[in-house]
């Protein structure tokens, strides 16, 4: 209000000098009526000048496991975020819903693993509000667990003992609280990779019960069935804790078939939606023949996965989920949304004809939101390219290989690889004709009656996998129909695709969501192995809510 004019500083005889010998001091600026309201705005002003606001909140992360729930919850105006650093150190942050800004983020303990994004941390507060954070568990026996020293803070980190899940095969844990001080964590294991069991706490998470198994879908020694539960949600009307999950095929080699049921907490017995018993543990069988199982992919052999579960008015379960719809390639893949009307599972409706990932569903009053990763462009494995075999015939020199990558690649994207001597040596083996369909593989001579068999593989150079866009789509009609809300990141909007959008329990408005960019390389997974994610890139992590991003000031340093 230019209270503050050259006239008044010359009449404060500032000078040069005065300023160099302290001559300023607190009681002449407020003789000078420069008071702090006054000097808000101009210092914002300022702080524009020497800083920027960035839709991500920190530049240092790495791949959070979509699996492992809550990545973030709300409580008393503020949410608490845990995540993993590139370095797969755990961190916590929070915003403030009061003064809309991140506090610095914190330090809270060394992960377990090294080479493993499965490990990412989950938050939840207790009843006197004190955070925990547990990680560091991807079939393993035990998950470390850290407690905040004081209430609604994250400054300083206790140790607590690790919580036992019974056995070597730890995976994905997810917390829910489901009455007072008492929390479930779901997970799956101990036995197996095919089963899911959990441990619950009534003493404010402080000592966490024996672990129980509820489920098992059948794993033999590399054969069967792995297990991959994707959402819990807590009922209080049943007193009862809702879980969806997939399964990984090992003898189709396919992910498939999307399960709901839920736990009993007053009897420890597992149900169906139609209020069927199956005891203290389901079995696949009696999994597949009633009406757990939500969509029957693997009798047909085509891919599905990623389930995520809200419950509605009527405390009746709405999946979403991603039927992969051919065995062939993920090109075809579209989001789904199924809902149980009381008596049977609703036909399901198809979000949006556009090649689907992953994705994570809130109910927001009576409107359904749907946040996911969507693949605008590609096919058949998408920009992460493809593999196969293919085998020059005798008498011949030549085979045409049709990738299906859905990109031209170069020749330098291409890798051929020899699997065998053939009768004849083939001389000189060189690639040419390449389209965004096919390409030549050729030899100098021919090989003879054995043929030359190869393997191919195409990955497109410095490319990361998929380069998502992240969508949200809404339902205002309880999932009848779906409309495209917003593209809330495009593909390689900031160098990289998004991935996992993951809900914040008892969300905010103003924060929903996290998702981060992507760590992962072109090409599968085979044996295990990890070395197609990119170990210690730094990538951004984001949140988002009902008025966009949720930014952060970065002064400039």
């Amino acid at each position: 209000d230019d209270a503050v004019t050259t006239i008044k500083i010359l009449d404060a005889n500032v000078t040069n000098a005065k300023l160099a010998t302290d001559a300023v001091t607190n009681v002449k600026i407020l003789d000078d009526t420069i008071i702090p309201t006054k000097l808000q705005p101009a210092m914002e002003h300022e702080l524009d000048n020497i800083g920027h606001m960035e839709k991500w909140f920190t530049d240092e992360g790495w791949m959070q496991n979509m699996l492992n729930q809550p990545i973030g919850v709300y409580y008393n105006n503020k949410t608490y975020v845990a995540y993993q650093r590139h370095d797969l150190k755990i961190y916590a942050i929070t915003f403030d819903h009061t003064t809309h800004t991140w506090s610095d983020p914190v330090f809270v303990a060394n992960n377990t693993l090294s080479d493993d994004f499965h490990g990412s941390p989950i938050i939840m507060l207790d009843d006197n509000h004190y955070a925990h954070v547990f990680f560091g568990i991807h079939g393993s026996g035990t998950l470390p667990h850290y407690k905040a020293n004081a209430a609604e803070s994250i400054a300083a980190w206790t140790a607590q003992a690790n919580v036992n899940i019974g056995g070597g095969n730890g995976s994905y844990p997810m917390v829910v609280r489901t009455g007072t001080n008492t929390f479930y964590i779901l997970f799956r294991g101990f036995t197996d990779v095919a089963h899911l069991a959990y441990v619950a706490s009534t003493d404010n998470m402080a000592n966490f019960g024996t672990a129980t198994e509820i489920a098992d879908m059948g794993y033999a020694g590399g054969a069967g069935y792995v297990a991959y539960p994707s959402a819990a949600v807590y009922d209080s009307t049943r007193n009862a804790v809702h879980l969806v999950w997939y399964l990984f095929d090992y003898t189709a080699g396919l992910n498939g078939n999307i399960y709901h049921a839920y736990l009993d907490l007053d009897d420890g017995n597992v149900y169906s939606i139609s209020g069927v018993s199956y005891g203290t543990e389901l079995s696949k069988a009696e999994a597949d023949a009633g009406n757990c199982l939500v969509f029957n992919s693997l009798t047909g052999g085509t891919w599905a996965w990623g389930p995520y579960v809200v419950l509605d008015s009527s405390n009746y379960p709405n999946i979403v989920y991603t039927d992969g719809v051919s065995s062939t390639g993920l090109d075809s893949a579209r989001f789904k949304f199924k809902k149980w009307t009381g008596a049977a599972w609703a036909a399901a409706v198809t979000l949006f004809n556009v090649q689907a990932d992953w994705g994570s569903l809130i109910l927001d009053g009576t409107t359904l939101e749907w946040y996911c990763g969507m693949i605008p462009f590609g096919s058949g494995g998408g920009v992460q390219g493809n593999n196969g075999t293919g085998s020059i015939a005798s008498g011949a020199t030549s085979y045409v290989v049709t990738h299906g990558c859905g990109f031209t690649p170069t020749a330098d994207d291409i890798t051929i690889t020899l699997k065998e001597n053939p009768t004849n040596t083939p001389g000189a083996i060189w690639i040419d004709t390449i389209t965004a369909t096919q390409f030549t593989v050729n030899c100098e001579n021919d090989p003879g009656a054995s043929n030359l068999d190869f393997s191919w593989s195409v990955k497109q150079a410095n490319c990361l996998y998929r380069g998502m866009s992240l969508w949200k789509f809404k339902s205002t009609d309880a999932g009848v129909t779906w409309l495209l809300d917003r593209i809330i990141m495009g593909g390689y909007e900031a160098g990289y695709g998004a991935w996992y959008p993951t809900p914040i329990r008892d969300w905010n408005a103003e924060l929903k969501i996290l998702f981060h960019d992507v760590a992962y390389i072109t090409g599968d997974l085979k044996g295990g192995s990890y070395n197609n994610y990119i170990f210690g890139l730094k990538t951004h992590m984001y949140c988002f809510g009902d008025s966009g991003f949720v930014l952060k000031r970065h002064k400039w340093t």
